[in-house]
């Protein structure tokens, strides 16, 4: 019988930041590292990819995705989607994955809004903030960028489980495309934990109330042209 979503196994609650990991340890650090270096380059690419030039603005595919009509709302549906999935499939608790549910569905209602929406994505920045949900859970280091834009975090390698980032000392740079790979500490393996059933239809059901929510303004157009 499998253990519970949320109850480390004895062997994952002893690992500390210096535990010697076995080859089966350190095949799966490799694979969550690998994943979460892949939600952060997704995250960079969305919402951090360009920079305005003079005042310094990042923004990525997300704004300009969002002004395509109809389609645009699909696309970051679908990122939406994606993001929150991986969050289930590593094994967030069910607080984290609604949080993140939050950001997304406030990131699709505001893209209603031409305009004014794509302005609220730059500022916003949803899918980082779900990345850094997921990175932060793992005791990685979150997207942040320097006064310059260059992407980096406040300490180099991994720091303490769900502990918060430091504010002391220079940033670590890492590189406008995040092109480092994610570190993790060895303690993050006793967060990575099989989804229960509850946990996926849960998901499954968040998932398709973003599709709702993004499926509004095709709804509205087609009701206003079948009242003509």
């Amino acid at each position: 019988m499998s253990a519970p979503f949320d109850t480390p196994t004895a062997s994952a609650r002893a690992l500390t930041p210096t535990s010697a990991l076995s080859p089966a340890q350190l095949a799966s650090k490799a694979q969550l590292e690998s994943s979460l270096t892949r939600l952060r380059s997704l995250a960079l690419l969305m919402d951090d990819r360009f920079e305005l030039p003079i005042v310094g603005v990042r923004f990525g595919l997300d704004p300009l995705i969002g002004l395509m009509p109809g389609w645009g709302d699909w696309v970051a549906w679908s990122i939406s989607a994606y993001i929150l999935v991986e969050g289930v499939r590593l094994g967030l608790p069910l607080n984290k994955l609604l949080i993140m549910a939050f950001h997304a569905g406030f990131d699709l209602i505001t893209g209603y809004v031409p305009g004014i929406g794509d302005i609220i994505d730059v500022a916003y920045k949803a899918n980082r903030r779900n990345v850094n949900t997921v990175l932060t859970h793992f005791g990685a280091e979150p997207i942040t960028f320097s006064k310059g834009g260059t992407a980096g975090s406040h300490n180099s390698g991994p720091r303490a489980v769900d502990a918060p980032p430091s504010d002391n000392g220079p940033q670590h740079m890492t590189g406008a495309n995040g092109a480092d790979p994610v570190v993790v500490p060895n303690a993050a393996l006793a967060l990575r934990r099989r989804a229960t059933a509850a946990h996926w239809l849960v998901t499954f059901g968040l998932v398709l109330a973003l599709a709702a929510l993004a499926a509004v303004p095709a709804m509205l157009v087609w009701w206003y042209w079948s009242q003509r």
